[in-house]
């Protein structure tokens, strides 16, 4: 949780450093520093989902027919399926899942999957599991 709160107040700490809408954010992890896609919507910021799996060394599966994005911990998964303002979260040893809904639907943009990161940090901690 901590990892993650720190990563969001870099993204935070970018994003009121600059006027101009970003492109990539930098993620610092144990391995250096990492830039993802970044875009500004409607004043909300999205963040590429495969990049953030990637560089924060999480498993994932991406569907490239229809952008569906599920990303994989030992305990848990979390889908993201293009257009829809759902993640859902299943326990992998119950197989219950929790429907979050957010007040924004993810988009695909230049062939990625992108979320609304503020309103996806709750999902995204219980993923990361550090």
């Amino acid at each position: 949780m901590k990892k993650l709160f720190f990563i969001f107040f870099i993204i935070i700490s970018f994003l009121n450093s600059f006027a101009q809408q970003p492109e990539n954010l930098e993620i610092i992890t144990d391995k250096g520093t990492k830039n993802i896609p970044a875009w500004i919507r409607e004043g909300v910021t999205y963040i590429s989902i495969v990049d953030l799996a990637e560089s924060l060394s999480i498993n994932y599966y991406e569907s490239e027919s229809t952008g569906k994005v599920e990303l994989k911990s030992n305990y848990f998964l979390l889908k993201s399926t293009p257009g829809s303002p759902f993640l859902i979260l299943t326990s992998r040893s119950t197989g219950i899942p929790k429907v979050y809904q957010l007040p924004k639907s993810s988009y695909v943009k230049n062939g990625k999957t992108f979320i609304p990161l503020t309103y996806s940090l709750g999902p995204l901690e219980v993923i990361v599991e550090r």
